[in-house]
């Protein structure tokens, strides 16, 4: 995770949705933006308009991204310059009469267009329901211009049970098209809510494949999948 602040003074114009929440409630408030980049092979990034904040926090946003250390992608160890969508999540936090902290988190670059469209969700298995067992599922999923899901391979599970959970439902998975193949991991997990221990998000491993440029110490994860039962 990249996370980063900068104190703002004044009035912030931000959507009005969260420019309402922070001065009627006083309390933070977070949305999320994106960005078309282009990764150069020396690390620069080209950055187009920054989506979903307006005016001084979007300046604050650009600023703050534009301080990041990115990684271009390797193929075939050749360093390339690649094209993709940065996404991340900005938070405002009164601080004082007129002054503003904004922070950022998430911040990630994803293949452009990259979107779960399609989604079957996994039901828990039966013998770990008998059993109060909690579990999770961490698959590299290698999707096609076509958005098919060509190739899913097992990073950890903790029990097969939860794998064959998730495979017989990943059949009519569909991502949007993409522009070339990605590769990315995708977390799953299951807990029970009627245990009386609340349940211990795993550690996933969310390497980022060499062969797509992100930001240096980005997780590789998409958002995680839950499957609760009671």
């Amino acid at each position: 995770m990249h996370r980063t602040h900068v104190l703002l003074a004044g009035l912030l114009v931000a959507t009005a949705a969260m420019a309402t929440a922070v001065y009627a409630a006083g309390s933070p408030m977070q949305g999320s933006f994106t960005s078309q980049v282009t990764v150069h092979p020396d690390g620069h990034a080209e950055m187009g308009a920054v989506e979903g904040v307006t005016g001084a926090l979007q300046a604050a946003v650009r600023t703050q991204l534009q301080s990041m250390r990115f990684v271009p992608a390797k193929v075939g160890g050749v360093v390339m310059a690649s094209n993709v969508q940065l996404e991340g999540t900005v938070r405002l936090t009164p601080s004082g009469s007129d002054d503003y902290l904004v922070t950022l988190a998430n911040v990630r670059l994803m293949p452009a267009g990259l979107r779960l469209k399609t989604l079957t969700p996994p039901l828990y298995p039966p013998e770990m329901f008998r059993h109060d067992r909690d579990g999770f599922v961490e698959l590299a999923l290698r999707i096609g211009t076509d958005g098919r899901i060509k190739e899913a391979t097992t990073v950890q599970r903790s029990d097969p049970a939860f794998e064959t959970a998730v495979r017989s439902r990943m059949k009519p998975w569909r991502f949007e098209p993409l522009a070339s193949e990605a590769v990315v991991s995708l977390p799953i997990w299951f807990y029970l809510e009627r245990n009386k221990q609340p349940a211990t998000l795993p550690a996933f491993k969310c390497s980022v494949p060499v062969e797509q440029a992100h930001v240096e110490g980005q997780s590789g994860c998409l958002d995680r999948i839950e499957v609760t039962a009671r």
